[in-house]
């Protein structure tokens, strides 16, 4: 039975180390080589430490269709014993993928941080774009699950682009703010009542529970 006054979860998680990140290449769905073995270490010592948590149960583990981030959820899904639901697409980086991202940088010829509605390369969407999608992506993810907890095994993209639209931060504010994401951190947020409303009102609000927590890896 679903409790529609209990907070509904969304544990944001990057994927571990991968050859892209150790290679500095920018890599999509279709170019992604996957986890390096130092990347598959810490997927396990993070699907060890949330398998073990006692603070609420893993309703389900998505993932982005990104190898990297997809081996990351298989790791974390078998630990939990649920199946892993790849249905979050990656950065789509265009003509730039796999392509190193100092050429993509001289190419687009500034900070791309400045300029949030042009492609990096012909193609690729823009980081507007990219913050749209992800917002709209996770907004129909978490209406699936209300009252319960779901994680999310994706981007340090994914999890800048989902603080940003829960902060209701506007695209070209990254010029002025980001947020850390380091390999396997977890980033939990909460939805749920404003307090001191009517319980029959209906507004709810996102509350930042956790940020970038790499405790399992020390």
């Amino acid at each position: 039975m679903i409790d529609y006054h209990a907070p509904t979860r969304l544990i944001l998680i990057r994927h571990g180390e991968a050859h892209a990140n150790i290679d500095n290449i920018a890599a999509g769905s279709r170019t992604c080589r996957g986890l390096t073995d130092t990347g598959r270490n810490q997927a396990e010592k993070l699907a060890k430490h949330l398998a073990s948590q006692q603070d609420y149960e893993i309703d389900a583990v998505y993932s982005s269709t990104a190898a990297r981030a997809r081996q990351t959820g298989e790791i974390l899904a078998a630990a939990l014993d649920r199946p892993l639901l790849p249905a979050l697409s990656a950065p789509d980086y265009g003509k730039g993928d796999g392509r190193p991202w100092p050429e993509i940088i001289a190419g687009f010829g500034d900070a791309p941080a400045l300029h949030p509605d042009r492609p990096l390369a012909p193609g690729a969407e823009s980081w507007t774009t990219y913050q749209r999608r992800t917002g709209q992506d996770l907004a129909d993810l978490m209406g699936r699950y209300p009252g319960r907890t779901v994680a999310v095994v994706a981007h340090h993209e994914t999890i800048i682009a989902a603080s940003m639209n829960f902060l209701a931060l506007m695209p070209w504010a990254r010029a002025d703010v980001s947020f850390a994401a380091d390999y396997t951190g977890v980033t939990v947020w909460q939805y749920g009542p404003l307090r001191h409303t009517s319980p029959h009102g209906g507004y709810n609000r996102w509350k930042l529970v956790r940020h970038n927590d790499t405790r399992h890896l020390d």
